[in-house]
């Protein structure tokens, strides 16, 4: 089980000063308080199989910058034309991870597409038949082993 809280005060650099539609940084955002993230993890079959239920950031798991985190600017974190459920606007959804080999995972999602980061209740979760969003990605691990010329990271 994971849960996450934040509380933002004040006013966002990013509106004030900068004007793009990507927040300044992973700090910046709209003044509130909220139940972030909250969620439940299964994982099988010797951890080749990951279940994830609850109110989630789909950009830790989809579409992930490994290395964006080391960035300011929060273009290098979020991927900006791939419109999922993130920070500081997460949803309710499931998903399923599966590990077939140590440098492969498959990963499939459904999402509510309309989710609101300031509701907390599960009454307009999935409200509506056009209001969800599936995600499909494979990921691709590569290794510095000796031998290998390749620096490490993850192909999405």
């Amino acid at each position: 089980m994971y849960i996450e809280l934040f509380d933002i005060r004040g006013e966002s650099i990013t509106d004030r000063h900068v004007g793009n539609l990507l927040l300044r940084n992973s700090n910046d955002g709209p003044s509130r308080s909220q139940l972030s993230e909250f969620w439940l993890e299964r994982v099988v079959l010797y951890g080749s199989l990951r279940i994830k239920l609850g109110k989630l950031d789909e950009n830790v798991e989809f579409v992930a910058n490994d290395y964006g985190g080391d960035f300011v600017n929060s273009a290098r974190f979020m991927i900006a034309n791939v419109p999922i459920p993130t920070y500081p606007d997460p949803a309710s959804g499931f998903a399923v991870f599966v590990e077939p080999v140590e440098w492969m995972t498959f990963c499939a999602g459904v999402i509510d597409a309309e989710g609101v980061g300031t509701e907390c209740g599960f009454e307009d979760v999935f409200y509506c038949a056009n209001d969800s969003m599936t995600i499909v990605e494979v990921a691709l691990r590569s290794t510095n082993c000796a031998g290998n010329s390749r620096p490490p990271g993850t192909y999405r």
